[in-house]
């Protein structure tokens, strides 16, 4: 039996809140490119995925009892002097999978936008996720 060697390369995108506001990070299901913020919001929390959009899932009390989903339910708060880090285990160096979709919006226009505050059970809880690009 031969072993196969694969090497792994792990990116780590460290943002640190050096600001007095807290900041918002998802993972766009698509890349970013151009889009302004009110499109990056829109997209995250009005646009459907399937049945449902983020929104209505936050409201109708559906996410307590789901898992979260990168690209559908993830989101971090990083608060003033907070460190979060997404660490991206790949194999090609030149992908550039999820760092085209990492956003980070300040959290008042997010909630300004939706016309709501966004609760604390909502928010991903640890101060770093491991993201595996196929």
């Amino acid at each position: 039996m031969e072993l196969l060697k694969k090497n792994e390369i792990i990116d780590n995108y460290q943002i640190t809140n050096n600001s007095d506001e807290d900041y918002l990070t998802w993972v766009s299901l698509v890349p970013i490119n151009n889009r302004t913020n009110i499109e990056l919001i829109h997209d995250y929390f009005k646009k459907r995925k399937g049945d449902f959009n983020l929104i209505e899932m936050m409201c109708e009390n559906l996410l307590n009892k789901q898992s979260i989903n990168i690209g559908y339910s993830f989101i971090k708060n990083i608060t003033a002097n907070e460190t979060f880090s997404y660490f991206i285990a790949k194999n090609e160096k030149a992908s550039n999978f999820y760092s085209e979709r990492i956003v980070l919006i300040k959290k008042k226009e997010v909630e300004q936008y939706l016309k709501m505050e966004i609760g604390n059970q909502y928010f991903y809880q640890f101060p770093n996720i491991f993201l595996i690009e196929k």
